[in-house]
């Protein structure tokens, strides 16, 4: 993965947030992330037992966030420049083939109580904010849609993504249909942001406050996944019978993080810097 970086270099770019103009977050920004905390807090307090397991539970809640926080950056700015429509169209994918398992079994949810209906019900609001974002870059903001850099075909690999869960699925829900649509949701979450880091590749410019942002937050709720599956493993291999399922679900999960590292990476530096993340002129040569 081409390696992001971070500049001081002006950019004129009319839709850039003012997140970072004077090295401060914005309020709404602030604002934004103090009303999640409080909220989750809250909500944690309310319906879940503080198990170990409530990591999933919280890594829904910032991937909530995150979608949250696009939403907002397409609101002040009206605009979805900078937004691939294909990665929000695999995001849809993947959370319809788990909320299908999800809400209809409980063979792949946190143990604690927060798996009984908050963590369902945050991955019902990402789809929600995620379907809305899609009107936004179709209908609302058409003109502002950057389709000529948005042209990864990632839906090629669907297919393969569909075949996989087939083939290879667990038996925690005791069911092949709800097994199978759960590992398919796994296999599509894996590939969903590629569509998003190719059009940064292809801009070769600065990636706006807000969406990175949003990317970091998916990236830190697939380090809470990959942790529950860490822990979870066993519980994999008992229900399946061996260690090839458990491997391929946390190693699934794992390469969402990898993919993400780069990224992270430059974004902490950029935000303890209190630069703008750009693409590198290198870029370009890919």
């Amino acid at each position: 993965m081409t390696a992001f970086v971070e500049t001081k270099k002006e950019v004129s770019s009319p839709s850039v947030s003012a997140t970072l103009v004077s090295g401060k977050p914005a309020v709404s920004t602030v604002c934004t992330y103090v009303g999640f905390l409080t909220t989750f807090v809250l909500l944690m307090r309310l319906t879940s037992d503080y198990d170990s397991s409530m990591i999933m539970s919280i890594g829904s809640g910032v991937q909530c966030l995150g979608y949250f926080l696009l939403l907002q950056k397409v609101n002040k700015t009206k605009s979805v420049a900078g937004i691939s429509s294909k990665m929000l169209e695999m995001f849809v994918c993947s959370m319809v083939f788990r909320l299908t398992s999800t809400v209809c079994n409980n063979g792949y949810l946190p143990v604690d109580r927060s798996g009984d209906w908050a963590y369902q019900l945050m991955d019902v609001a990402s789809l929600l904010l995620v379907i809305q974002l899609l009107w936004k870059v179709h209908k609302e903001h058409e003109d502002t849609y950057q389709g000529s850099q948005d042209t990864l075909e990632i839906w090629r690999a669907v297919p393969a993504a569909i075949a996989m869960g087939m083939v290879l699925h667990g038996r925690m829900n005791r069911s092949l249909f709800f097994d199978i649509s759960w590992m398919v949701s796994v296999n599509v979450e894996t590939i969903a942001l590629l569509p998003q880091y190719w059009m940064l590749v292809k801009q070769a410019g600065e990636v706006e406050a807000l969406t990175s942002h949003f990317i970091a937050c998916i990236a830190v709720s697939r380090v809470c996944s990959t942790i529950f599956w860490w822990y979870a493993f066993v519980d994999l291999r008992s229900a399946s019978g061996s260690d090839h399922v458990g491997w391929y679900v946390l190693g699934s999960h794992a390469l969402q993080v990898i993919m993400s590292a780069d990224f992270m990476y430059h974004y902490v530096k950029s935000r303890m810097k209190k630069v703008r993340m750009v693409i590198p002129d290198c870029a370009l040569d890919i």
